[in-house]
């Protein structure tokens, strides 16, 4: 092996082990998820459809439970019909989805509106093909 060829070698062990150490540092200092919230007989009906909107899932279910039980469906309509058409344009996804969701399961007649108001503002979630 020539002088060339080893310092060679040694520069590619180098630059793999950099990036293995690159790789572990990432690894260990990745953001975790935020941890979820739980919903109790003592959260607030406006935290409890903030915490289903953002976080979905369980969460969502939980909300859910939590109305049905105070029988504050009514209020939760009122809430969810003025956060939807007063939305923030920085909702992912999954945060609209959620709340039409608890908006469809308080019974609303009010739905007209606004899916109106979203189709006007192009805030309609399109199919991806």
């Amino acid at each position: 092996m020539t002088t060339l060829q080893g310092v060679y070698m040694r520069l590619g062990v180098l630059c793999i082990g950099m990036l293995l150490l690159g790789a572990c540092v990432s690894l260990s200092s990745s953001k975790k998820e935020p941890e979820r919230p739980k919903i109790t007989d003592q959260t607030s009906l406006k935290e409890a459809i903030a915490f289903g909107v953002d976080f979905g899932g369980d969460t969502l279910v939980a909300t859910k439970r939590l109305i049905k039980k105070r029988g504050e469906w009514s209020k939760a309509e009122e809430l969810l019909f003025g956060i939807l058409m007063n939305q923030k344009a920085d909702w992912s996804t999954g945060s609209l989805i959620n709340a039409v969701d608890l908006f469809k399961t308080s019974g609303s007649q009010r739905a007209y509106k606004v899916f109106h108001k979203m189709a006007r503002e192009g805030k309609l979630i399109k199919k991806r093909h």
